[in-house]
């Protein structure tokens, strides 16, 4: 059971590695040409799984002192006879399916129960338009998967942006080991492009650089063909959602924290998040590398497009369960395709603590509340939910969370500073 903090929460503290820089370096590192020594690599259970799935098929990654050298392959990867086990981390498992096209032979992408019951269709659609095939072993559109390929084709390719940006991602950063040029053409909306943005900027860094452009109303992201090139060194910068947790903490209990290694100059949207908590009534300071949050007592409800911070929206709502008034959080319907339901899982264990919420397609509306009840949380193997009701039990009593080991998956343990 957590015990909220007698006292107002300040101080300083350094969030540890982006996940998704962290995997994006892991990939590009991998696929490039000569060694790349990444430094702030995030440690945790999602990033182990992909540098065990990558040493798998052949790529040497060594630990040095508190950095990771890869040794890039120059898009050359070796053949398995093992399955690729990815657990339920969602980003290796969609960046393991377009890189496995580049394995010769058979390779067959696999995960835990949660992870078999993850679409991932619109991705394994989008490579066989373009000839690769793809053998489902159990229920088609969700892993386990089989692909048999020995090169990307490449040509054009037709998806979605609705369900996953991970999906576009994982198409832009194999795209130029294809056999001609890629253009990858969104269909539709694209979500969380913030996400995208990521991995188009990386890929510049490590040499290869994507054009894109509009026709008739689509996206079009154009990618030619060549070999990155690793970079002496990385830096892997600070983690824009695990900050939201210290800064929400700082607004609720009306204490002042600073994240000293993230700032506005971030390529990760959720660096934004403190404009949200600062919209209910915290006051917040951002320079270049440091972002403050200090807590003036009270906060109220908004209405908030979560869509550009989709990963921070939990911690949001766990705020937004000790504002006065209601908030509404919408356009995050491909968070019901996560590690799990995120919102139905919201949902449930705010109303165990006697929260008013009422569920919506894409989100949530969610009523602040003085009076908490009694609650066991179940995390549904999601850090994020572990991580954001650890926020609330900060301020309110009688929250046990029954599965805080789950945040192993992003490795967030670094103690606030008081």
């Amino acid at each position: 059971m957590l015990t909220p903090i007698p006292k107002k929460i300040s101080g300083a503290i350094a969030v540890p590695g982006s996940k998704s820089i962290s995997n994006r370096a892991l990939v590009l590192a991998a696929l490039g040409q000569g060694p790349v020594e990444l430094s702030g690599l995030l440690d945790s259970d999602d990033t182990k799984v992909m540098i065990a799935g990558l040493r798998q098929v052949g790529v040497k990654i060594e630990k040095k002192s508190d950095t990771i050298v890869v040794h890039g392959s120059s898009g050359k990867f070796r053949s398995t006879d093992q399955a690729i086990y990815l657990q339920n981390a969602g980003t290796a498992t969609r960046f393991f399916t377009t890189l496995a096209t580049l394995i010769p032979g058979e390779t067959t992408i696999t995960g835990n129960k949660r992870m078999q019951q993850r679409p991932i269709k619109d991705l394994t659609d989008a490579l066989t338009q373009i000839g690769t095939n793809i053998v489902f072993k159990k229920n088609t559109g969700y892993p386990p998967i089989i692909i048999q390929s020995d090169q990307l084709n490449g040509g054009v390719i037709e998806i979605s942006g609705k369900i996953s940006s991970q999906y576009i991602s994982s198409l832009l950063l194999a795209a130029p080991y294809a056999a001609k040029p890629v253009e990858i053409v969104i269909t539709d909306e694209l979500v969380s492009k913030k996400y995208v943005d990521i991995t188009t900027q990386m890929m510049r860094d490590f040499g290869i650089h994507v054009a894109e452009r509009w026709d008739d109303g689509r996206l079009i992201f154009a990618v030619p063909q060549g070999i990155y090139h690793n970079p002496p060194t990385y830096q892997i910068e600070a983690d824009a959602s695990s900050a939201s947790y210290p800064l929400a903490m700082a607004a609720i209990t009306g204490g002042e924290v600073t994240v000293t290694n993230l700032g506005k100059n971030s390529l990760q949207g959720d660096a934004g998040f403190c404009y949200i908590l600062e919209q209910m009534g915290a006051e917040v300071t951002q320079t270049a590398t440091q972002t403050t949050v200090k807590g003036l007592g009270k906060l109220h409800g908004i209405s908030v497009d979560m869509e550009p911070y989709t990963d921070c929206f939990l911690t949001l709502a766990t705020v937004a369960a000790t504002a006065d008034g209601d908030t509404k959080i919408y356009n995050i319907a491909n968070q019901r395709v996560k590690e799990c339901d995120r919102i139905a899982a919201m949902t449930t264990e705010l109303q165990k603590c006697g929260v008013t919420v009422s569920e919506q397609s894409d989100g949530l509306t969610i009523t602040g509340t003085k009076k908490f009840e009694l609650a066991e949380i179940d995390c549904y193997d999601d850090h994020r939910i572990a991580m954001s009701f650890a926020v609330l039990g900060c301020k309110v009593p009688h929250i046990t969370i029954t599965d805080p080991a789950c945040s192993a998956k992003h490795h967030y343990v670094e103690p606030l500073y008081f």
